[in-house]
């Protein structure tokens, strides 16, 4: 007796299933058969730090995964190259901070989110020599402790770039 409404209930999902009832269509209809766009290879990365020297007044860049807290006097960037022929691409960064700064700078273009400890920005950026980069200048209040920034290309995760921001060189 204890098999019959278990029985009872498998059948009636089956029906429901594989039947051409509309709602088991709908479902199916919500599925994409379409494929998507493969993700571009990544042929390599940098995440570069650049501190002022106040002799000449020009920055010098090294790579690093460590970024001195010297308001104006010190930027960061990354750069990816891409293996493409395409002109440019849309890029999405996401940089993630670990409490909210003092100030984004300028915040146009940007969606700022968790209590504005995470900038969102999209943009098209035109390719040199195969390669895209973005950067930032560290500003006055920016919070000390583990920072990423992730990168995405034409909706794809590319490359995750991971630092920690600090007070000592």
């Amino acid at each position: 007796m204890k098999t019959k409404p278990l029985t009872f209930l498998l059948s009636l999902t089956f029906l429901f299933l594989f039947s051409g009832s509309s709602t088991s269509s709908s479902l199916v209809s919500l599925v994409s058969t379409e494929k998507a766009d493969p993700p571009i290879p990544v042929i390599g990365s940098h995440f570069y730090v650049g501190t002022r020297d106040l002799v000449n007044d020009k920055f010098i860049w090294r790579e690093s995964d460590f970024v001195p807290l010297i308001p104006k006097n010190t930027c960061y960037e990354w750069d990816i190259q891409l293996d493409t022929e395409m002109e440019s691409v849309q890029v999405k960064e996401v940089f993630i901070l670990p409490s909210k700064p003092k100030t984004w700078g300028d915040e146009e273009g940007m969606n700022l989110q968790h209590d504005n400890k995470v900038s969102v920005s999209q943009k098209v950026i035109k390719l040199e020599n195969g390669t895209i980069s973005s950067g930032w200048c560290v500003a006055e209040g920016d919070p000390t402790g583990n920072h990423k920034i992730d990168v995405f290309v034409n909706g794809v995760l590319a490359k995750s770039f991971s630092f920690v921001a600090g007070l000592k060189l």
